[in-house]
């Protein structure tokens, strides 16, 4: 019982914050041009420092474990494969397909997976993610950009140059790339811009809430429900299974997996629905996908952790 109102602890600030934005915006306090410039001012600033930030400061010289971030990113390629191949039975649209897939595999492991680590492991639990979340978090954006232009490509008919330059130019993989080579450069990070970033971060994932709760519609919660519902599944169950595995059998073992495993299990995050909206991706599935699963994660997260600490 005490492990299921410790999960409830951490992911019922996330539906007041939505529940806020909502409020905000039955009032009239926020409008549509609000919502319309703030997911731009998301997806071009506040969440390509956030990225930067979060990989620039971690020590990847000398915490970096080849097994941990081998295992956990080759369980992401295979359910983005596979996710991407299931979305032409479960959506009919190249939008839909490309928000299930991308809410399939992006997990909000900066917000809710570091609090539940935190919360079921402490301290060493935190040394054994920072270089883990780092490097994940450049390769989830990256797939993350592929799934939303994988379906959408396809369907415009568009070539090499379009998908180079979609690639190259995203700013979610430019930041995870400059903060990658930072870290690598052993560079410092000024209390400066330490401090100037971390106010971006925190400003930016709640204000993200905010707009996915604005935006939200009750007379839309039912559509594409099916699509949600099996990408929440794979997002919380079959993802961090696969990760468990692959990462076993590499011999990763203690806190380093279970840290990993956690943080892989995490709900769907509020910027797939940025990305999606900003992409060309179905708003609604994307919207969805991270209340259903956040609320889904109260009850994998306890039968996770108390699979977990048996090992430990």
């Amino acid at each position: 019982m005490t492990l299921f109102l410790d999960m409830l602890a951490i992911v019922a600030p996330i539906f007041l914050t939505i529940a806020l934005g909502h409020g905000v915006y039955r009032l009239r306090i926020i409008g549509d041009v609000f919502i319309a410039d703030a997911n731009r001012l998301f997806y071009y600033v506040g969440l390509p420092l956030l990225l930067f930030h979060v990989i620039g400061k971690a020590d990847f010289a000398r915490a970096f474990n080849g097994a941990q971030v081998t295992g956990a990113a080759l369980a992401v390629l295979v359910l983005f494969l596979a996710a991407l191949a299931f979305s032409t039975v479960v959506c009919k649209t190249p939008p839909e397909r490309a928000s299930f897939t991308q809410a399939a595999i992006r997990g909000n492991m900066s917000y809710i997976g570091l609090s539940v680590v935190w919360s079921a492991f402490g301290e060493p639990g935190l040394v054994a993610s920072g270089v883990f979340l780092g490097c994940m978090v450049a390769v989830i954006n990256i797939v993350s950009v592929l799934s939303l232009l994988v379906p959408l490509g396809r369907a415009a008919g568009h070539g090499l140059v379009f998908w180079l330059r979609q690639l190259f130019y995203n700013p979610f993989i430019l930041s995870a790339m400059a903060g990658m080579a930072w870290s690598l450069a052993g560079l410092p990070m000024p209390r400066v811009l330490d401090e100037t970033l971390g106010i971006v971060g925190r400003m930016t994932l709640p204000l993200a809430l905010i707009a996915i709760g604005a935006e939200f519609r009750f007379t839309e919660f039912r559509a594409g429900l099916t699509a949600v519902w099996a990408a929440s599944g794979i997002k919380l169950a079959v993802l961090p299974a696969v990760a468990w595995t692959v990462m076993w059998l590499l011999g990763v073992r203690g806190v380093e997996l279970a840290a990993a495993v956690v943080l892989t299990a995490s709900p769907t995050s509020g910027p797939s629905y940025i990305m999606a909206a900003q992409m060309g991706g179905d708003k609604v599935i994307a919207r969805n996908a991270v209340l259903v699963s956040t609320v889904c994660a109260v009850v994998t997260y306890a039968t996770l952790l108390t699979a977990l600490k048996s090992l430990l």
